[in-house]
């Protein structure tokens, strides 16, 4: 009855992925069935067969990640990354699906080590990232709402 299940949660899953990127069910089962459910974004080189498909599959995985984060800060509506481990966590459910690309993020923190603000300052290649100090200090000074020069 638990396998039953499963393979009913797989089929729903492929269709639902199907139904948001265009990737064909039948390579997504197949994908899930040889790699696991959870190499699917990891491994998006090789489940996508176009661009377009890659950064849908990707929106769909952060969207699962940020529903994660705030329904993990319910309680307080405020996120406090004032230890290791928290900070771990926090970026963590963020970036869990994120295997097949460098990013660089920042996390703004006021005194007391609430969030202000974060997010990807770069995305990168499969082993790199560049990020310029520049543009690191421009925003924890401005905000992602200021975009004038420095």
């Amino acid at each position: 009855m638990m396998e039953e299940q499963y393979q009913q949660d797989v089929n729903r899953l492929s269709e639902l992925i199907n139904k948001y990127t265009g990737i064909p069910q039948k390579r997504i089962l197949s994908f899930i069935k040889e790699q696991g459910v959870s190499n699917i974004l990891s491994s998006a080189y090789a489940i996508c067969r176009t661009e377009s498909q890659r950064v849908k599959l990707s929106a769909l995985f952060e969207f699962k990640n940020l529903y994660e984060t705030i329904k993990s800060g319910e309680q307080t509506q405020d996120y406090y990354l004032n230890t290791s481990t928290k900070a771990e966590d926090y970026f963590k459910t963020q970036y869990e699906d994120k295997a097949d690309i460098e990013f660089f993020s920042a996390a703004f923190l006021d005194g007391r080590g609430k969030v202000i603000q974060s997010k990807i300052l770069t995305e990168g290649t499969i082993d790199e990232t560049a990020i310029y100090i520049r543009e690191l200090i421009k925003d924890a000074l401005f905000g992602s709402g200021a975009n004038r020069e420095i």
